[in-house]
């Protein structure tokens, strides 16, 4: 698997992840962490989008942001 392919998968399991723990669907989040196969880049992608989401959180504003991600990811 290239490099660009696992910073991809990275960001794209991270944002999957940081969705299900913004709808407190933590069972389900720890099971894609565990399931992972490169979890130290899922880490670093996930703390990124979290914090972002924390800063900027509003009603309706995390779903903009992690589909903007997932756009982003997708389109690289």
């Amino acid at each position: 698997m290239s490099k660009h392919t696992i910073e991809q998968t990275a960001r794209l399991e991270a944002t999957a992840v940081t969705r299900l723990l913004t709808q407190n669907r933590r069972a389900e989040a720890q099971v894609m962490l565990n399931e992972s196969e490169n979890p130290i880049e899922l880490a670093h992608a996930a703390c990124g989008m979290a914090a972002a989401l924390v800063v900027t959180l509003a009603p309706g504003k995390a779903e903009m942001i992690l589909d903007n991600y997932t756009r982003a990811a997708l389109a690289e």
